[in-house]
């Protein structure tokens, strides 16, 4: 509401409200009024869509407000005395509320008023703390063990393949007993398997091929001495006649 004016006359004739005192809240959102001559009432409301009376507490000077649901949010009435006076308010949700606050006299004159829009947090209950990020753990590097002559596994690397000397704990390196570097293993077996295979099935097939030529050759040979022979008898037959 724009005019707590309005709001004030809606609620002229609910009248004031008893106060039960308790401890005053530490955490609580707290405003400082000042309480003008003649004011025998303060008119408070918080206005918003979101706030009930369920989910807010007033303190005045650590008494307890009676806070009341409106169409327009919540509000209460209490007795002041001219003077300095501190207003509390605790949430149990975030809210933005329009606070308005009121002083009045016996005659329900309105001598002050003020508004502000503020922003009610929760308090956070003592010994506990906001939610914080974990830090994911760091992998642990682990050895591989490898088998000793014992037959028990050992956290040792396991040498090098190549043949390599390893390094000592002090630095130096390991010599090669026969004073020569070992070579790179030969070729797999395999591989030259494969190609020996490869070369006799490359030459099995060259030598069919030169078979199957002589073969045609041969057979073209003969068909042409036949030939000839068939052309020879009719010319030895033709002279006799």
């Amino acid at each position: 509401m724009n005019h707590p004016g309005a709001a004030l006359a809606v609620l002229a004739g609910a009248g004031l409200l008893p106060l039960s005192t308790v401890p005053a809240e530490e955490d609580a959102f707290t405003v400082d009024l000042s309480v003008p001559d003649g004011a025998t009432a303060v008119w408070i409301d918080l206005e918003s869509a979101e706030v009930a009376a369920s989910l807010v507490t007033g303190y005045l000077d650590g008494a307890a407000l009676d806070l009341q649901d409106t169409a327009l949010g919540v509000t209460a009435i209490a007795e002041v005395s001219p003077g300095e006076t501190v207003l509390g308010i605790l949430t149990d949700e975030e809210l933005d509320v329009d606070l308005y606050i009121a002083f009045t006299d016996e005659s329900g004159n309105i001598l002050s008023w003020q508004s502000s829009s503020e922003q009610l947090v929760p308090e956070i209950p003592d010994g506990e703390e906001g939610p914080e990020e974990t830090p994911a753990p760091s992998p642990t590097p682990t050895t591989t063990p490898t088998p000793t002559d014992s037959g028990s596994p050992s956290a040792e690397p396991s040498p090098d393949p190549s043949g390599s000397p390893s390094p000592q704990e002090d630095g130096s390196t390991e010599p090669d007993p026969a004073g020569t570097t070992s070579e790179s293993p030969p070729s797999a077996p395999q591989s030259e398997a494969a190609e020996d295979e490869e070369d006799e099935a490359s030459g099995g097939l060259a030598a069919t091929g030169a078979v199957i030529a002589w073969t045609v050759a041969g057979a073209a040979a003969l068909l042409l001495a036949g030939a000839a022979l068939a052309y020879a008898a009719r010319a030895r037959k033709g002279g006799a006649l």
